[in-house]
This record gives C-alpha cells, sequence and structure tokens, in this order.
C-alpha cells in the first residue's frame, strides 16, 4: 500500500475569537477522522495551549513548532515534514478545518492512485458553504478554467502530492506575496513541468460550524477579497511568466 502522510498547520489562538475557536475545534474532528482512517498527521503549530496540545496528540498528530511568520513559510515547513516520514510516497495537503478530507482520501485511496499522479479536486457541490466563499471560489474557478482550458477549481486547498512533484511546492520561494499562493501557484509549475497530474471530482461537505460562524462576519468578508487580490493575479501572472518561458 502506497504510504501517504498528511500535512496541515494549527492555531488554536484566543478562546474569545469565535472564528478562532470554532476551528481549532473542528480541527480535533479533522485530527480525530485521519486517525481512524490509520493516516500519520504532521502539524506546524502556533499559539496552542499545552492542554490544546495534549488533546490533539491523542490522536497520533506529530506536532511540529512552527518556525518562520509568512504563511507560505509555514505550509512548506508542513509538507517538508510531511515528506521526511519514512517511506512516504504522497503527501496530503490539506487545511486543518476539513474533517471531511479524511473521508475524500479514504475512498481515493480504496478504489486506487494513479502511478505518480499528484491529484488536485474539482468540489462537484459548494452548497454546504457562505454564500460569500461561494462566489470567491466559483471566480477563482471560472478565471482557472477559462486560462488554462480544463476545469479547475483552482482555489480548493486540499490534494495529495506524489514526492516527484513535492519539489514544486517545498521550493517555492513566495514570489506573489508568500499567502495562499503558496500551495496554489506551485500547481501551475508542476502542470507546466508535464509531471503527471489528475483533477479528481469529489463530493465534499464544509463543517456545518464553520458556516454557522463565518457566514455574513465581516472579518470573513474582508479576508475573501485579500484572498481575491492574492490568488487571482499571482495565477494570472505566473502563467504569463510560464508562457514566456516556454515560447
Amino acid at each position: 500500500m502506497k504510504r501517504i502522510v498528511v500535512a496541515t498547520t494549527i492555531r488554536e489562538g484566543s478562546s474569545d475569537d469565535l472564528i478562532e475557536s470554532t476551528r481549532a475545534r473542528v480541527f480535533l474532528d479533522t485530527a480525530r477522522a485521519f486517525q481512524a482512517a490509520q493516516y500519520t498527521v504532521v502539524a506546524v503549530h502556533i499559539e496552542c495551549t499545552n492542554s490544546y496540545l495534549t488533546e490533539v496528540s491523542r490522536f497520533g498528530v506529530k506536532l511540529i513548532p512552527q518556525r518562520g511568520t509568512t504563511m507560505g513559510v509555514v505550509r512548506r515547513q508542513a509538507l517538508c515534514a510531511a515528506a521526511s516520514e519514512a517511506d512516504v510516497e504522497f503527501v496530503f495537503w490539506t487545511e486543518p478545518e476539513k474533517p471531511h478530507c479524511a473521508v475524500v482520501l479514504q475512498s481515493i485511496t480504496e478504489l486506487g492512485i494513479p502511478a505518480n499522479q499528484t491529484l488536485f479536486f474539482n468540489r462537484n457541490s459548494m452548497s454546504s458553504y457562505p454564500k460569500e466563499q461561494v462566489c470567491y471560489y466559483e471566480f477563482i474557478r471560472a478565471v482557472a478554467t477559462s486560462q488554462l482550458g480544463f476545469d479547475f477549481d483552482y482555489g480548493f486547498g486540499p490534494m495529495l502530492i506524489h514526492k516527484s512533484g513535492l519539489r514544486q511546492f517545498v521550493e517555492y520561494e513566495g514570489d506573489y506575496g508568500d499567502k495562499w499562493d503558496a500551495v496554489l501557484v506551485p500547481r501551475l509549475r508542476l502542470i507546466s513541468s508535464h509531471l503527471p497530474f489528475s483533477v479528481l471530482p469529489i463530493s465534499f461537505q464544509n463543517d456545518k460550524r464553520l458556516l454557522q460562524c463565518e457566514q455574513g462576519n465581516a472579518r470573513i468578508i474582508q479576508k475573501r477579497l485579500q484572498q481575491l487580490n492574492n490568488v487571482v493575479p499571482s495565477m494570472l501572472s505566473e502563467l504569463t511568466r510560464l508562457k514566456r518561458c516556454v515560447s
């Protein structure tokens, strides 16, 4: 059986912050689900109480203190840590607040993973997301699809990275701000490098607790705007750069 290790980052933050505390609780379900499916999880952590880390570790999560400050540096730290586990063939990247990813990954592995493929995912439905987030994802997907020529849910974070494609992610130098681009722009480079990849349709459910606390929240709406202003310009700029490289 192919060895898959899950990589993520966690932050408990303030218990007075509804969004942070909700995400921290949801990660406990993420960790529980991956443990039940018998996957090793490596999590880079910051701003977590000892009691929370103790609770997380009960689910077999390997905890690594965060180094660096940018989103990109931290995500690369998690990917590198997962890749350093023994006999790894794939690293599954996911954000921490996605318990349903364990179900997705288990169903994929049961069906069989194409040889040497990095897998990206297209969601069949986004009805479980806040309306503002749906608009964000659909806009990014429309832009990516028009530019790449195939349907690509570009903004959806989780992916299964084959070891042959990992360097595209861990060697990325944050050329476009080192935020959400840190795990998205390397996808374009992997595709351009002609490494094998597939885009699989999946049924994915956003956690109901996130829907309840994030829909209509002004801070989250501002975050979606920040994401758009990072993800779309970085995608277009990188595609232009890649076209120049091959012309």
